[in-house]
């Protein structure tokens, strides 16, 4: 077994503190990501939507249908997200 000075085993528990309250920050930070991503989704879905209400079925550039899956995508991404900031 190796021993350990009394010092350098004080850096270490700094290390281990900073590493647990690291798990904090990612979880909070995955948890915005979650939301910024969810209601992105949300916001293209809705002007996609407004968009084909008006009678157009493009929007720059691309199928009107094609960004409201997009939206969806995003939306879902952010529910994953936001799943795994919860199960940390």
């Amino acid at each position: 077994m190796v021993s350990i000075p009394t010092d350098q085993h004080d850096n270490m528990l700094g290390v281990i503190i900073l590493l647990g309250l690291g798990g904090l920050v990612m979880k909070s930070q995955l948890s915005l990501v979650g939301s910024v991503l969810g209601w992105s989704g949300v916001v293209v879905c809705l002007v996609s939507a407004l968009v084909k209400l008006t009678g157009s079925y493009y929007l720059f550039g691309a199928e009107s249908q094609s960004v409201f899956i997009g939206g969806i995508g995003l939306t879902v991404a952010g529910i994953l997200a936001k799943v795994e900031a919860s199960n940390r």
